[in-house]
């Protein structure tokens, strides 16, 4: 094959746990263009992934360009299934077309992977790899971000008034992507952290803004830093240069975790959103999750254990990350074995 496809068009998270995909197909074919269609607001993550040729812009408004610049293209994996991915590439006449072997529209795919990701029993990163089946591909299922030396500039200079050592980075976001804890609840853990030593440094992607002022105010004491302002290359730097992530299960849980920083997860019990699936990838992580029946889904006020979220209490936050640290070593030298430098 001299030109393959893989299509990865949802979000942050999603799209790191799709590396190990782009790094297996290059071994397999190292001659092989490879294109990877992805929205505009990741792909910045890929700006120096080496396994990968180019990227495409997926524009929904702007699909007959599309297939126009997908006809080049041997072979597609469409790790993202939907019904409009699948036609794009079925009216691209990409001789071979993998994709799932489960959906109304499975026929549009030549190469089917019968798998129901529904069922959660595999972590996502696998669900990926397991899309090579049909190629004979398989590879270490180990999500990576590269770094470059700018963007640890940027992150050194934008932290550069909090000294070195025993960094804390809280993250209050979750994207949407699952049930959050509370604001106050980082708050009370941003100052628990403090008390005992630790440097909070608060971050928020982009929208994030007012969440961040909520946990703000919610603390009796200042963290060392506030960074609202990065882009997603640069919140890695920053977050590398932290002992450890306190964070939602979220799209920067996945990019600290795929940088080699160790992560605590906060999730919340839906069946969907399990850390089964979408746990941080890596040994230096913990998940917290609240001691009730998962769920279908989060039906507020009218549930038995409502909010089971507050049932994590900041206070048992604060012991796992002493475990942790105890865990790793504090300052104990290089974490990012996942990390990569370009």
């Amino acid at each position: 094959m001299k030109r393959i496809l893989v299509c990865r068009t949802d979000r942050i998270g999603d799209l790191i746990l799709s590396t190990p995909v782009f790094e297996a197909v290059k071994k397999a074919y190292p001659n092989c263009h490879l294109g990877v269609l992805v929205k505009e607001t990741t792909e910045e993550l890929l700006r120096h992934n080496p396994w990968i040729d180019e990227t495409i812009r997926y524009r929904p408004r702007e699909l007959f360009q599309l297939v126009h610049q997908l006809r080049k293209y041997e072979l597609t994996i469409v790790l993202y299934p939907t019904f409009v991915i699948a036609l794009l590439c079925w009216f691209a006449r990409i001789p071979v077309r993998i994709g799932t072997g489960y959906r109304f529209y499975s026929f549009l795919f030549n190469r089917r992977v019968h798998e129901h990701r529904k069922d959660c029993r595999k972590h996502e990163a696998e669900y990926n790899m397991n899309m090579l089946k049909p190629l004979g591909i398989t590879g270490p299922i180990k999500p990576c971000v590269w770094i470059s030396d700018k963007e640890r500039e940027w992150a050194t200079q934008r932290t550069q008034n909090v000294e070195k050592g025993n960094i804390v980075a809280v993250h209050p976001g979750s994207g949407g992507s699952s049930r959050p804890w509370n604001s106050p609840y980082f708050g009370r853990l941003a100052d628990l952290l403090q008390e005992s030593g630790f440097r909070v440094l608060l971050t928020a992607g982009r929208g994030e803004e007012e969440l961040q002022k909520q946990v703000l105010s919610s603390m009796t004491s200042s963290p060392a830093a506030t960074v609202d302002d990065a882009d997603l290359l640069q919140l890695a730097a920053v977050f590398e240069r932290c002992e450890l992530l306190i964070t939602n299960s979220t799209g920067p849980m996945h990019l600290a975790a795929s940088c080699g920083v160790p992560v605590i997860g906060i999730f919340c019990p839906i069946k969907g959103c399990t850390p089964r699936r979408w746990g941080p990838v890596g040994d230096n992580s913990r998940v917290l999750i609240p001691d009730v029946p998962a769920c279908d889904r989060c039906v507020g006020r009218r549930c038995t254990y409502y909010d089971c979220m507050d049932t994590i209490e900041p206070e048992r936050v604060l012991e796992e990350v002493k475990g942790l640290i105890t865990q790793i070593g504090r300052g104990s030298g290089c974490r990012y074995a996942l990390g990569k430098t370009c």
